[in-house]
C-alpha cells in the first residue's frame, strides 16, 4: 500500500507539473528545459563509452587522421625481477660510440637522415617529423623482415627489400629503429638478425653512415606483457655493443623516455603502453636533433633521381582474414560511405587488394603465397615473371637504362666510366697506344713530341729545369766566376780586364805623378819623386856705417 501511494504521489506531481506547463509557468517551463538538457547529456555519454567499448581506443594525430588501431586491454604488468640498473649502458665504455648532446641540429637535419624501422618510425611519418621521401617503415615490422621481405614499395619498381630501398634512396645518414616487435626472440638472434641487415646495407649503399637507434621503453600499464623492460635494456646494450663492432653509431635515445622506473615516462606513450603518443614522439624527435652525427657528406655527385615512395599498407605484416572487409584503421572512416567495394588487382608478392572507391585493402581469398621462380628479367623495365603462378614484380637488382654520361678515356686501357651509374666500356674511337719516338727536348720546358706521327707529348724524364745563376766572385787573374746556387756552372766575368804591367810615363816634377803610357789609365806617384827646393833671395839691405 505504501508502494501504491508513493506512485499516486508522484503520478499527481507530475500531472500537476505538467498543467502548470501548459497555462505556461516560466519557473516549471525552465525546469522542464533543464531536465531535458541534463537526459540528453547523459545519453551521449553513455552512448559514446559503449563506442569505446566496442571499438577499441584510438588517437588522433595533428590532422584528425586515427593512426594507431585497436589494442588489447592494458593491464599493470609488473616484471619479474626487473633492474634497470642491469644493463645501464656506459658511455665511457662506448666513447665515439654513443652520440652526444650537441646545438639542435633543426629540421635540415632530420631532412637528410632516413628513418628505417616499425609502428613508431612510421608514427614519425604520421605526425609529420619526417616524409615518405625519408622514411622506410611498416607496422608490425621487425628487424628479420629487413632482408626477408620485399616491403617498401615504389612508383616504378613495385615492392623491394630495404636494402634496395636504401640504395634508389641515396641517404648521407640512416638511423634504425626495430626491437619492439622482436622482443620474443632471443637476444643473440635478435642481434644476429640486426648484424646481417647492416652488412647488407652497407652492400646495396655504402655511402651512408648508420646509426642505431635504442629500442624504446614500454610502459609499466602495457597491452602486451612478453615485451618486457628486462629484454628492452639487453636488447639496447647489445646494440650499443653491435655498433662498437660495426663502426656504427648508437643514438640512446631512451634514456629521454624513461621515468625514474625505468620504464617509459607518464604521458609517453598511447594506452597500449607500446606506441610512442605526440608527447613521447616530441621528446624522441628533440633527442634526435640535440644529439647530432655531422660527418662530412660522402655520397658520389650527381645523386641519381629517387622514385616515389608509397607507404606500405598496414595489413602488410597483419593480413586480415579473407571474410573481413575493414582491415585497416585507416579505411575506418571510409567504410560507413562505402558500402560495395571494388577490390583493385592483387599485389602478387603480398595479395593485399585495394578498394578503388575508400581506399580500404583486403587480403585477396583466392591469393596463395608461393616460393616464386622468376624468369629473365627484362632489361628495358626490369619486370620478370614468376613461371609457376604468373606474377611480376621488378627485379631488385635491376637498373633502369639511361643515357650514359661518359668520362675521360684512360689512354693506356681505352676505357672510360660512366659518371652516373658506374658502366663501363672501352671508348670506340679509342686508338691502342704505339712506341713513341720522342724527338728533341724543349730546355726551357723539357718537353719532347713524338714523331712517329701521333702527336703524344711527355716531359723528359731527364731534364732538369733551369735557373737563374748566382756568380760568386771574379778570379782577377782569369777573370773566371762560379755559381753559387749548386749547379757549377762557370763563365768569365764579362766586366773582367786582363792584368798588364804598367809602363810609367815622365814624373811631373811639380807633383811627382806619372801616368801608364800602355792604355790603362793608371797613375801612380813617382817613389823616387823629391819635391822641389825653394832658394832663398839675396839680401837687399844697406849695411851699417863703420
Amino acid at each position: 500500500m505504501k508502494k501504491e501511494s508513493f506512485l499516486d504521489t508522484i503520478t499527481d506531481a507530475l500531472c500537476n507539473f505538467w498543467i502548470r506547463v501548459q497555462n505556461k509557468s516560466k519557473l516549471d517551463i525552465a525546469i522542464l528545459i533543464v531536465g531535458i538538457l541534463l537526459a540528453i547529456t547523459v545519453v551521449a555519454i553513455l552512448t559514446f563509452s559503449i563506442l569505446q567499448v566496442l571499438t577499441g581506443s584510438s588517437v588522433s594525430d595533428k590532422n584528425g587522421m586515427d593512426i594507431i588501431a585497436a589494442a588489447p586491454e592494458a593491464d599493470e604488468v609488473p616484471d619479474s625481477g626487473y633492474d634497470q640498473t642491469a644493463a645501464v649502458i656506459d658511455k665511457e665504455v662506448f666513447d665515439g660510440t654513443v652520440l652526444i648532446e650537441g646545438e639542435d641540429a633543426g629540421q635540415e637535419y632530420l631532412d637528410e637522415t632516413l628513418f628505417i624501422g616499425d609502428s613508431n618510425t612510421v608514427r614519425m611519418s604520421t605526425l609529420g617529423y619526417v616524409t615518405e621521401e625519408n622514411s622506410l617503415a611498416a607496422v608490425s615490422m621487425g628487424i628479420q623482415h629487413v632482408l626477408s621481405s620485399n616491403c617498401m614499395n615504389f612508383q616504378g619498381y613495385g615492392y623491394v627489400s630495404v636494402p634496395k630501398a636504401v640504395e634508389l634512396m641515396q641517404p648521407k645518414r640512416i638511423t634504425i629503429t626495430y626491437g619492439t616487435n622482436n622482443a620474443y626472440s632471443s637476444a643473440d638472434t635478435f642481434i644476429e638478425w640486426y648484424k646481417d641487415a647492416i652488412d647488407t646495407i652497407r652492400e646495396s649503399w655504402d655511402y651512408a653512415d648508420i646509426i642505431i637507434n635504442a629500442v624504446p621503453p614500454v610502459s609499466k600499464t602495457r597491452s602486451y606483457p612478453q615485451i618486457t623492460m628486462k629484454t628492452i635494456d639487453e636488447f639496447n646494450l647489445k646494440l650499443a655493443e653491435l655498433a662498437k663492432e660495426e663502426d656504427c653509431y648508437f643514438l640512446n635515445s631512451s634514456e629521454a623516455l624513461k621515468g625514474s622506473d625505468g620504464y617509459a615516462a607518464a604521458g609517453y606513450m598511447e594506452r597500449d603502453g607500446i606506441h610512442l603518443s605526440q608527447e613521447g614522439m616530441d621528446a624522441l624527435m628533440e633527442y634526435v636533433r640535440t644529439h647530432p652525427l655531422e660527418t662530412e657528406d660522402r655520397r658520389p655527385t650527381p645523386l641519381k633521381d629517387v622514385p616515389k615512395h608509397i607507404q606500405t599498407p598496414d595489413t602488410f605484416f597483419n593480413p586480415p582474414a579473407p571474410s573481413s572487409v575493414q582491415t585497416s584503421t585507416s579505411a575506418a572512416s571510409s567504410e560507413a560511405v562505402c558500402t560495395n567495394h571494388q577490390w583493385g588487382v592483387t599485389d602478387t608478392m603480398t595479395g593485399v587488394q585495394v578498394c578503388q572507391i575508400c581506399g580500404a585493402t583486403r587480403q585477396d581469398p583466392s591469393w596463395t603465397a608461393h616460393t616464386h621462380t622468376w624468369g629473365t628479367t627484362d632489361q628495358t623495365t626490369g619486370q620478370r615473371v614468376c613461371s609457376s603462378c604468373g606474377a611480376v614484380e621488378t627485379d631488385p637488382n635491376w637498373q633502369p637504362q639511361h643515357t650514359h654520361t661518359w668520362g675521360t678515356t684512360d689512354q693506356t686501357t681505352g676505357q672510360r666510366v660512366c659518371s652516373s651509374c658506374g658502366a663501363v666500356e672501352t671508348d670506340p674511337s679509342w686508338q691502342p697506344q704505339h712506341t713513341h719516338t720522342w724527338g728533341p727536348t724543349d730546355p726551357n720546358t723539357g718537353m719532347q713530341t713524338c714523331t712517329g706521327g701521333c702527336g703524344a707529348t711527355q716531359q723528359d724524364p731527364n731534364w732538369q729545369p733551369p735557373h737563374t745563376h748566382t756568380w760568386g766572385p771574379t778570379d782577377p787573374n782569369t777573370g773566371m766566376q762560379t755559381c753559387t746556387g749548386g749547379c757549377g756552372a762557370t763563365q768569365q766575368d764579362p766586366n773582367w780586364q786582363p792584368p798588364h804591367t804598367h809602363t810609367w810615363g815622365p814624373t811631373d816634377p811639380n807633383t811627382g805623378m806619372q801616368t801608364c803610357t800602355g792604355g790603362c789609365g793608371a797613375t801612380q806617384q813617382d817613389p823616387n819623386w823629391q819635391p822641389p827646393v825653394t832658394n832663398p833671395a839675396p839680401s837687399t839691405s844697406v849695411p851699417p856705417a863703420a
